[in-house]
């Protein structure tokens, strides 16, 4: 039996916690690359915040492309939202800033998440905590399948 809890925070509150048992280990890939389908497509649609982030601490580009171990070209793009970075880089950049990877978005004006997760044919739209626990309680039911 596998288990992943997945936590949601913002100010150091925790606002959504959810734990979901699997017998397969596959299954713990899916859901944190679903989790991650959530992470991206809040890169894509708010903004990330990492040229906000090195002004202030007075890093340049190249300076964080180096300690992160990407091009500088690849950073920029990063940075000026012409490429969406993998999971990993987006730990090496916070960890590089010395921030936490929530800190490298720009938050929604309304405060919540927002995304679309694919599962199959369907697209499951996450406006807020409560729809991302919703279809966490239908993949661990077996309503939704993965």
């Amino acid at each position: 039996m596998y288990r992943i809890t997945i936590t949601y925070t913002r100010d150091n509150l925790t606002i959504f916690r959810k734990t979901i048992r699997f017998n397969l280990f596959y299954y713990f890939n899916t859901i944190q690359n679903l989790i991650f389908a959530v992470l991206l497509n809040d890169t894509l649609i708010m903004e990330l915040r990492i040229r906000e982030i090195l002004e202030s601490k007075d890093i340049k580009v190249s300076s964080l492309a180096e300690t992160v171990g990407i091009t500088r070209a690849n950073m920029s793009n990063i940075v000026n939202g012409k490429s969406t970075p993998s999971l990993e880089t987006l730990e090496k950049i916070a960890n590089a800033l010395e921030v936490d990877i929530t800190e490298l978005f720009v938050p929604s004006s309304s405060g919540s998440i927002i995304g679309v997760i694919r599962i199959g044919d369907t697209n499951y739209n996450i406006n807020n905590v409560t729809d991302l626990s919703r279809l966490l309680a239908g993949i661990e039911s077996g309503e939704i399948v993965l």
